[in-house]
């Protein structure tokens, strides 16, 4: 019975285009409230690397599901889940959750994976910029950066 539902969302999804994909797939993010715990962002990556490495060993998703989660190339997370391995082999910190960082800001492609963070921070949580340098362990003048050029993007768009 649930394999025959599968099999029919499945196939209704298929007839979605791309962008309607990414829709419905953020309405469900949405609603099930996933999102990533702020205290793995003071490891020593990139944004990117730290959701890769959460979602793959913490979440213990599939890569080709990452990417989808992400709107990422699926090599594109592959390699940089295999840089991450050998670049911070240790857990992340999982010690503060909250404020969780949920996943459906990432899919547009326009910001960056800092751009994206930085906003909903700033723009959701109402986050002071030394509170969200803390937070990210950034300098504020990266934060600052940061803001400034979403805010350009976001001015070039309308």
């Amino acid at each position: 019975k649930r394999e025959d539902l599968v099999r029919l969302i499945s196939k209704l999804v298929s007839t979605l285009s791309e962008k309607e994909i990414n829709l419905l797939f953020n309405e469900i993010l949405e609603k099930k409230e996933h999102g990533i715990p702020i205290s793995v962002f003071k490891a020593p990556l990139s944004s990117l690397e730290v959701i890769v490495k959460y979602l793959k060993e913490n979440q213990r998703k599939p890569i080709k599901e990452i990417s989808s989660i992400l709107n990422r190339k699926v090599s594109t997370i592959y390699n940089t889940y295999a840089k991450v391995k050998q670049k911070f082999p240790s857990d992340l910190d999982l010690s503060d959750s909250s404020i969780l960082i949920p996943l459906n800001i990432f899919t547009n492609r326009q910001y960056s994976i800092l751009e994206s963070i930085v906003f909903y921070l700033i723009d959701k949580k109402s986050l002071s910029i030394s509170d969200i340098s803390k937070l990210l362990n950034k300098s504020q003048s990266t934060i600052r950066t940061v803001q400034r050029r979403y805010k350009i993007k976001i001015n070039a768009k309308n």
